[in-house]
């Protein structure tokens, strides 16, 4: 593939766009393609987002002015180059700062460029290929035991695939997914949605807890006060969930109480959504709202699992074919009532495999990682067919 057909130049100086087709096109015959400002760009980049991006700073000085930031960070699959005139600590350090990935001096395009876009365009190649899933765990009411499913189910789906696994802890009410595995740390979630710099997988991997080998935990733990002295934002929880699907194998992401940014974000990138509710009544209401929530957001049935959680055969006030009659398009998974084995669990600080691992609720999580995994299957080998 041509190094051209990946690459969008962003200036208005002709003379730049011939040194620049010279330098990537290797005598192809392929022409550059070029925006005159960055509203072009946005334009060229909603029809491709994993482009390298080449930017002059001849014409307007976009890192000083700011203007170039928020184009970065909404489009985290694309490389970006500044194109200057020179390469002071400043501009190394601003760039660095908004996600730039390359500063190139003008007057050593011909010799370096190609080299840099190579080596960016295959980092791209990369991300779509290894781009992994996600599994996002909805609420459907307090205490139904939906970060108690996220915690295990990560931790038996870790134990049966060679993917990395990353369980990340959405609650920024209560997170309790440290406690639930005897974590401490102060930096989680809320320290990422309020970096001043790009997030990456870098930084991701770095603030994530280790777990176990090839099990990451990213915590959300509650501060006196935000620690880069300024309030996390959810405009950067869809880019953050973008860098966790390309840094890891499978993303688990429990989101008991999402706003409706939250929720839009994590359904627009998320495999399979599961909605944990016991059975009854309000939980039942309210996991209709937040099925229909997800419709809304263009979600299909089938990537929607209802999970009817501490369920009984037999002395329940709703039986299952009630519950069934309310969710129609949607599959349903039960998993047992097991309160004591799932409050020991927590209590110690330990996963159900390890200090309960005969139990009921151990053997159902279990089984609801093993249907995960094949619903993911799924769906990749239906990717795999379309493209």
């Amino acid at each position: 593939m041509p190094l051209l057909s990946k690459v969008i130049l962003v200036s208005q100086d002709p003379r730049l766009s011939d040194e620049v087709h010279d330098a990537l096109s290797n005598g192809n015959g392929a022409t550059v393609a070029v925006c005159r400002d960055l509203k072009e760009l946005k334009g060229r980049l909603q029809a491709d987002q994993s482009m390298v991006v080449l930017v002059d700073d001849g014409a307007r000085d976009w890192v000083a002015l700011g203007e170039l930031e928020p184009v970065v960070n909404q489009y985290a699959h694309s490389r970006f180059v500044l194109l200057t005139g020179q390469r002071s600590p400043q501009i190394l350090l601003r760039s660095m700062q908004i996600g730039i990935r390359h500063v190139q001096l003008k007057s050593e395009i011909a010799a370096d460029l190609n080299v840099a876009v190579g080596a960016l365009v295959n980092t791209l190649n990369h991300r779509q290929a290894a781009r992994g899933s996600m599994i996002t765990i909805l609420s459907a009411g307090g205490g139904c035991g939906a970060t108690t499913l996220a915690t295990n189910m990560g931790l038996e789906l870790h134990a049966r695939q060679k993917e990395s696994v990353l369980l990340v802890d959405g609650d920024n009410h209560y997170g309790a997914i440290g406690i639930y595995l005897n974590i401490d740390g102060r930096y989680g979630l809320n320290y990422l949605l309020g970096a001043p710099e790009k997030i990456d997988s870098v930084l991701v991997q770095s603030t994530a807890s280790h777990y176990r080998d090839g099990f990451d935990v990213l915590l959300n733990p509650i501060v006196e006060k935000p620690i880069y002295g300024a309030e996390p934002s959810a405009k950067r929880f869809g880019e953050l969930l973008e860098v966790c699907l390309q840094s890891y194998g499978t993303t688990i992401l429990d989101l008991p109480r999402p706003s409706p940014e939250m929720l839009h974000a994590a359904a627009r990138v998320s495999t399979l959504l599961l909605i944990v509710m016991q059975p009854a009544v309000k939980d039942i209401r309210m996991a209709r709202i937040l099925m229909n929530a997800l419709e809304m957001t263009g979600v299909g049935p089938s990537q929607i699992l209802v999970v009817v959680n501490r369920y009984q055969n037999h002395h329940n006030p709703i039986q299952l074919p009630q519950i069934q009659k309310v969710f129609t398009t949607a599959e349903l998974f039960c998993v047992g009532n097991d309160y004591v084995n799932a409050n020991r669990a927590a209590t110690e600080g330990l996963p159900l495999s390890q200090c309960a691992r005969k139990s009921r609720v151990a053997h159902d999580v279990g089984e609801l990682a093993s249907h995960c995994m094949q619903r993911l299957q799924t769906s990749r080998n239906e990717v795999q067919t379309v493209s």
